[in-house]
């Protein structure tokens, strides 16, 4: 329940950047607002709009609107009146694509990515390097985001523009970030998902082998997957565990049963991609492990 009326609200806005000596129009109307949103008090909003201190169409630098900023926030109430009242797009984009979508998701704000998908925000929006809310929830671990947005539709498979590397789905990204939740969760829904592969054939293992991730590893090989898939090039995730020199990783995928002898399609050994890529540390394992 509303104690302060707007003005009283604002006035103590106020008060706290004159303790802190910092007041000044723009650190005035910045921190009223923020505050104003996180305490869905839209009076205030509205006598800072009405009074002309705020443009409530503002962009920033980055292409940013009020709307992306509520969104990342969860101020559910302020998303509302921006709609309503002010006609604020809720899928507006910043110049990197993302929109109040993909940034609701991000911070795990299951009722802004409701309330958004409820008033025309689309559930497979591509933002940031062309991913979906769904990248974005699967990156952070935000799984009941992850569990709503698929129950809405959400595309399990959806890719990225492989800007990062190689082209990267959901699980791909919750892999690399070692969120093993998260990769759980993908599961629950597909069963078939840990084993998905890329243009290149490779797959979830392969990320995991690539970035160093045991936990994903080892999160992967207990739903099932297999250790030593092979790429379009005969290669496993051991072969790219070499090339990075992810020793950890290396070890991980021996104790769950890599085989240290596979070959790829053009009879390129462990041992030798060690030698070839300079991965001294790597070679000088597999020689201690057997490898030939």
């Amino acid at each position: 329940m509303t104690t302060t009326t707007a003005e009283e609200f604002l006035g103590m806005v106020y008060a706290v950047l004159e303790e802190k000596g910092e007041v000044s129009n723009s650190n005035f109307v910045t921190l009223a607002m923020m505050l104003a949103m996180q305490e869905a008090r839209i009076d205030a909003i509205e006598l800072l709009v009405d009074k002309g201190c705020l443009d409530i169409e503002w962009q920033g630098p980055d292409g940013e609107t009020f709307m992306h900023e509520a969104a990342s926030g969860g101020h559910v109430a302020a998303m509302k009146w921006m709609k309503e009242e002010k006609h604020l797009d809720v899928n507006a984009q910043k110049k990197d694509g993302s929109m109040p979508i993909h940034l609701a998701a991000d911070c795990g704000c299951i009722d802004a990515v409701k309330w958004l998908l409820d008033n025309g925000a689309d559930v497979d929006a591509k933002g940031t390097k062309d991913r979906t809310p769904l990248h974005y929830a699967a990156w952070k671990g935000n799984i009941d985001v992850m569990n709503y947005l698929i129950s809405k539709g959400a595309n399990l498979y959806a890719r990225d523009d492989g800007s990062a590397g190689s082209v990267g789905t959901p699980i791909t990204l919750a892999v690399m970030a070692g969120q093993t939740e998260s990769i759980r969760c993908l599961y629950a829904w597909d069963k078939e998902i840990i084993q998905e592969r890329d243009s290149n054939g490779q797959t979830p293992m392969f990320s995991a082998a690539v970035d160093g991730k045991e936990e994903s590893i080892i999160c992967l090989k207990e739903l099932g997957a297999d250790v030593d898939a092979r790429d379009d090039k005969g290669m496993t995730a051991l072969f790219m565990a070499v090339i990075q020199g992810q020793i950890e990783s290396m070890k991980c995928l021996k104790d769950l049963g890599a085989q240290l002898d596979a070959k790829s399609k053009n009879g390129l050994t462990l041992l030798k991609l060690a030698d070839m890529s300079g991965q001294t540390e790597a070679a000088d394992w597999l020689r201690a492990n057997g490898a030939q």
